[in-house]
This record gives C-alpha cells, sequence and structure tokens, in this order.
C-alpha cells in the first residue's frame, strides 16, 4: 500500500500496528456509523475494544465522549454519559479481547462500506502518521511549510 509522504513516519522493519493511538482513533470515530451498533451489547463491545485497542489512553476516551456530537439523530448527550460510564468500569476490570480486531470486525459491517484502503491503513499500515492525516484533513488551507517573508521595497 502505497501511503502519502506527508501522511508517513519511520518504522522498524517488521513493525505491526498494535496500538489505536489518537490519530487512528479520530480517523475510526469519524468514519464510524452509529447504525453499526444494533444492540447494547454492542455497545459495550464497541467501547471496550476502543478502550483496549488504545489501551486506556484518556485521549481517546476524550474522544469516545465527543463523538455522539457529531452523529445525527441521537441523544448526544446520552450516549456521552453512557461511553463515560462504560469506560470507567473498564478502568476497574479491563477486557481480555482483541480490541484492533472487532474495532476492524465493527468497521467491516458497516450499512456504508469504507474504502479498503483506510481499514488497510487504520489495521495493517504502522507507518501511517495518522495524527498528521487528521491535521491535514482538519485544517487542510493552512501550508506545511512557512510562507516567505515579504520582500522590502527597493
Amino acid at each position: 500500500m502505497h501511503i502519502p509522504s506527508q501522511f508517513q513516519k519511520k518504522q522498524p522493519p517488521g513493525s505491526k500496528v498494535d496500538l489505536l493511538d489518537c490519530g487512528r482513533a479520530e480517523i475510526y470515530l469519524n468514519m464510524f456509523q452509529l447504525d453499526a451498533l444494533k444492540s447494547e451489547a454492542d455497545v459495550g463491545k464497541f467501547v471496550a475494544a476502543l478502550f483496549k485497542a488504545s489501551q486506556g489512553n484518556p485521549d481517546v476516551k476524550s474522544l469516545l465522549l465527543d463523538a455522539p456530537f457529531d452523529w445525527p439523530g441521537i441523544d448526544a448527550v446520552a450516549l456521552s454519559v453512557k461511553f463515560g460510564g462504560l469506560w470507567a468500569e473498564l478502568q476497574v476490570t479491563a477486557p481480555a479481547l482483541d480490541g484492533l480486531r472487532i474495532l476492524r470486525e465493527m468497521c467491516l459491517r458497516q450499512p456504508f462500506p469504507w474504502p479498503e484502503s483506510m481499514i488497510t491503513a487504520l489495521f495493517d499500515e504502522p507507518s501511517l502518521d495518522a495524527e498528521a492525516y487528521v491535521d491535514f484533513h482538519e485544517f487542510p488551507d493552512e501550508p506545511d511549510f512557512p510562507e516567505p517573508a515579504p520582500k522590502g521595497k527597493d
């Protein structure tokens, strides 16, 4: 898979994606469709998978608690509170599951399929600099390099 150089980071040969960092979590949550969660058990499994895949990262928790406010047609406050309660329970008793595998499975059963290249980048490509990707898409008009200084009048 080819990843544009501005979204790549150096990784030792043989590296694997073994953690859902903040950038990967933000991409995942921005693309996630709530319709994939069909039951309360699915909601619990979703939060547990995010917790486990991120190793309980509090920044990923913040992203999760903010996500409902971007999803239409729901009571965002209630869902955010539910997510927070489930996360707190997981901090006491961490789940014994493969969070990355479950998250991949959940994105594969979304009502609208994700591009295979995005799934591969998120779950299989350790050189993806997901935070650079997120920054680029949040601030596309900001250049990646400083503007030249204005020339003085002669």
